[in-house]
């Protein structure tokens, strides 16, 4: 997540749908790190995980998740891009 953005609004916003956040730090000088945001995210008492990098968290989202549980990713366009490409070579490796 960026730095300059109203994070604890949007923990708000998402925690209480997830069951488990995976954090990661975006490709961007203005992104916090990935230990920051699960500090954040560990005021709200939900379970997290710090990731190495995008690839890594959606890994490990892909791994952990329930064949028929949802997996959100939440970011900036940049870091949702980067998720897309990741996903669909997952996809094409199937």
């Amino acid at each position: 997540m960026l730095r300059d953005k109203d994070v604890n609004k949007v923990l708000g916003i998402l925690l209480p749908v997830v069951d488990k956040v995976i954090t990661a730090r975006p490709n961007s000088d203005r992104a916090m790190t990935a230990e920051d945001l699960a500090q954040k995210v560990k005021v709200f008492e939900k379970p997290v995980e710090v990731s190495k990098n995008i690839k890594d968290a959606v890994e490990k989202a892909s791994m952990i998740s329930g064949e028929k549980e949802a997996i959100v990713y939440a970011g900036s366009l940049y870091m949702i891009g980067e998720v897309r490409t990741l996903i669909n070579k997952m996809n094409d490796s199937l």
